[in-house]
């Protein structure tokens, strides 16, 4: 069984913020950016009373003078209490840290930091007159900031020795040493604040020269030794964010003693001011440290809490490996169980001997054995032969030398049914260890649908290879039946219009020569003998250009269909003039497309609505399209429509259809001369561009004839070429 492994944390959890760095820095170099630039004075020296007030009278005016005049003293007092409060904040955040990592530094750290703000109360305390104090303020609050100031760098110099002189893991979650240190850092803290309270002649503290207040210079040569002998062993014996927070807080208590020791005169004055918010700053630096790293660890707790968990308890049992091995079997037999129980697979699990241990309900499903009659038995029961006879001398050869056939990888079986038939299976094994137990474990799939797909796969492949055979048959028929239309089309061609021109030439030589000996009767005959070889030859002509529609259609290429729909109506131009046509033709696109079977489409358009017009009214015909933007031309889905409006004398929708069939005319010959092909052909022309034509029309107002073709012909297909 494997064990869990150990969470670790993310690189950059362990490091302190950048922007907390620049912060630190910033807020330290800020006062003396604004006192030197901008000259701004952050002293309360307070105001003096004057004498004119009546004190003793303790009214209003005597109120506010008293007030002004120790305004320097409220504003010491706040800015102690601030800092005593971070400090509270602080220790109370590093306890709930503790708890969550039984990590001894933060709170040992935090604890001497809390002592430390203590201290600085009981120096306001006393600074106040709220604790008894003998000395006066002059000497008591600049000698007990300074002895506040040393207990604070001793006190943090004598908790990172403590730390570097332990194991932290030995004193791991150990909450009496906590305990201890604290109350003697208190007893400590209070001790050294009351005996400065009843001294009556405190040292003198502030002088002119240099060194403004000498005391001082001791806390800043203690942070600055810290800073270069003890941190950097720190850091790399107690790595994260609350240790490096703590190296940075000596920037801001140095430059706190700095402004002390080199700046402050008198009480309450600019310098005095500035070291007591730095005092802030520097307190408030490790709090945020442990914020942050307080949050790192609790977002690595919460990721880490599943594997923690069952490490602990895995470490708990390290003493008894055969107990811990069937405890962890038992354990995950029961976390797996939900899982095995609604597996869609079936998954049989055995020892080395090939005694089934465990079968799901899909096992049951799938083999019709219960589990409880099966659990217990020899798995060759479930494989098909020659596999169940074969498969304890596979575990046989198996099990010593580890040769591998199986496992690990998956193959196709033949599974046997407790009713005794055969079922395939697709079967992969995997081998697990529990100490020295082996267990096997196979992932049974049923093949049965798989196995039924195939088969129609394999059918619809034999029928599609039929199918293939018999396309090529017909082609090879529309091949035949393509040369033979070929054949005719050159028999019509020669064969058939010699005999016709034959039959026209002599009727005019007889009409020319024997007109009078004919007769008036004989004449009529001629005339209709001349006319029906007129509508043969034009019958064949149209027949040939049927034909040539695929057979010698050109190649594709760019069409401008307003271009060749203008060149047809300048060839129809006595015709139009004859019937007093008017022609509208709007904008249409251009395409890929056989420009002479366009013409030809046009040609056979317009014709026809000249064609069947009433007989009292002069033909009206408007020629556009839907899509005619050719900004979208080279789209490969675009299609376009080509509408030719009529106000003829249309047609009856339901012979839509057979109009555009060969030799099919709604009217007589007697009505309207033609052939019946030319709607056929442009049906020919639009299919072989990939397009189609219909029509829409009502009985004596008009018909329009809709082509819908490509634009764009299909990339990677070649352009037709007939």
């Amino acid at each position: 069984m494997l064990l869990p492994r150990r969470p670790t944390l993310n690189r950059k959890s362990t490091r302190i913020p950048r922007s907390i760095v620049v912060g630190v820095v910033g807020f330290c170099a800020l006062p003396l950016l604004l006192n030197s630039v901008f000259g701004v004075d952050f002293g309360t020296p307070g105001v003096p009373i004057d004498s004119s007030i009546a004190l003793d009278t303790w009214d209003a005016a005597a109120k506010d003078a008293v007030h002004l005049r120790l305004q320097g003293s409220f504003t010491h007092t706040l800015l102690e209490w601030t800092a005593f409060c971070i400090a509270i904040v602080t220790v109370i955040l590093a306890f709930v840290h503790f708890q969550i990592t039984k990590d001894v530094v933060t709170p040992l750290i935090a604890v001497a930091l809390f002592w430390s703000g203590c201290m600085d109360a009981f120096h306001t305390l006393a600074a106040d007159r709220l604790i008894d104090a003998i000395a006066p303020n002059e000497n008591l609050i600049p000698f007990t900031w300074a002895i506040c100031r040393v207990f604070n760098a001793l006190i943090l110099i004598g908790g990172i020795t403590l730390v570097l002189s332990l194991d932290p893991q030995e004193w791991r979650g150990n909450v009496v040493f906590i305990a201890a240190t604290s109350i003697l850092s208190g007893i400590l803290a209070y001790t050294i604040i009351h005996v400065c309270a009843n001294t009556e002649n405190l040292p003198e503290t502030m002088f002119d020269g240099v060194f403004k207040r000498p005391w001082d210079l001791v806390p800043l040569l203690l942070y600055v030794g810290m800073g270069i002998f003890l941190v950097p062993r720190f850091l790399k014996h107690a790595r994260g964010v609350f240790s490096q927070a703590i190296a940075l807080s000596l920037v801001p208590q140095i430059a706190t003693q700095l402004y002390m020791a080199f700046g402050s005169t008198a009480l309450y004055d600019n310098a005095f001011n500035i070291a007591h918010f730095l005092k802030i700053v520097a307190y408030f630096v490790p709090f945020l440290g442990l914020a942050v790293n307080y949050i790192h660890t609790h977002r690595e707790e919460r990721h880490a809490t599943a594997n923690l968990l069952a490490l602990n308890d895995m470490l708990a049992e390290e003493n008894a490996v055969r107990k811990r091995a069937e405890s962890a079997l038992g354990e995950s037999e029961e976390k797996n169980r939900a899982i095995l129980d609604n597996a869609a697979d079936a998954i049989v699990t055995i020892d080395e001997l090939g005694i089934i241990l465990s079968f799901n309900p899909a096992a049951e499903n799938l083999f019709g054995y219960a589990a409880e009659e099966i659990i217990g038995q020899n798995v060759s029961r479930l494989a098909a032969e020659p596999h169940g006879s074969a498969h304890d001398d596979y575990l046989a050869r198996y099990i010593p030398p580890g040769v591998r056939k199986i496992i690990g990888l998956g193959r196709e079986v033949e599974g046997r049914r407790k009713d005794g038939t055969s079922v395939p299976v697709y079967l992969s094994v995997s081998e697990a260890r529990l100490g020295d137990t082996r267990l096997f474990t196979g992932f049974v799939r049923d093949f049965s649908e798989r196995k039924r797909a195939e088969k129609q796969r394999e059918e619809l492949m034999a029928l599609i290879l039929e199918s293939n055979d018999s396309l090529e048959e017909l082609n090879v028929q529309l091949k035949l039946s393509n040369r033979e239309l070929e054949d005719f089309a050159h028999v019509a061609s020669h064969d058939l219009q010699e005999p016709l021109r034959k039959i026209q030439s002599f009727g005019e030589r007889l009409e020319a020569r024997s007109s009078t000996a004919l007769g008036e009767q004989g004449l009529d005959y001629l005339a209709r003998m001349r006319g029906a070889a007129n509508r043969m030859q034009t019958l064949i002509e149209d027949l040939l250009s049927f034909s040539r529609v695929t057979s010698r259609g050109r190649p594709f290429e760019r069409v401008d269909l307003g271009k060749i729909a203008t060149e047809v109506i300048s060839d129809l131009e006595a015709v139009v003039q004859e019937k007093g046509a008017d022609i509208e033709l709007g904008d249409l696109p251009s395409i890929d497309a056989d420009p002479l079977q366009m013409r030809q489409l046009f040609q056979n358009l317009i014709t026809n609505a000249l064609k069947y017009h009433k007989a009292n009214e002069s033909p009206s015909i408007q020629i556009d399209a839907i899509g005619a933007d050719n900004a979208a031309a080279d789209a490969e889905e675009d299609w376009c429509e080509v509408h030719v409006r009529d106000n003829g004398i249309g047609f009856d929708e339901r012979y839509t259809d057979r109009i555009f069939n060969m030799f099919q005319r709604l009217h007589g010959r007697d009505e309207f001369e033609g052939t019946g092909i030319g709607l056929a052909m442009c049906r020919k022309i639009a299919i072989r561009h990939g397009g189609e034509i219909t029509a829409r029309s009502q009985p004596g107002e008009g018909s329009t004839f809709i082509v819908k073709l490509p634009r764009a012909q299909r990339k990677g297909e070649p352009l037709e070429t007939g």
